[in-house]
């Protein structure tokens, strides 16, 4: 038995039927997707970074994120507030004249 790699016998047909120019027609043809595909995923990156709210939220400062977030907080906290103090003095309002209305 021959061993092709000290140069005795025939070459292994896997290696005799290398093509080189088909092999770079197709490295070049897969390079070109790979660049098209690239081109793609700037594009789509781009669509979605233009898509984002400009807000403090989204800064890369961890104080600036942090009293965006406190802010946000603090102004549903005020917003809640006033409904529930609203709405439980308007509750003492109308009882306070059904009270009076029926108590004469």
């Amino acid at each position: 038995m021959s061993d092709y790699r000290s140069g005795e016998g025939q070459v292994p047909p896997s290696e005799s039927s290398i093509d080189p120019g088909r092999e770079v027609n197709d490295a070049g043809s897969k390079l070109e997707g790979m660049t098209k595909q690239i081109e793609a995923q700037e594009a789509r990156i781009a669509r979605i970074e233009n898509r984002l709210p400009n807000t403090e939220i989204l800064s890369r400062s961890y104080m600036r994120r942090a009293l965006a977030i406190w802010g946000h907080v603090f102004v549903v906290g005020v917003i809640f507030t006033i409904v529930v103090y609203g709405g439980m003095t308007l509750l003492i309002l109308v009882l306070g004249l059904l009270a009076s209305i029926l108590g004469q």
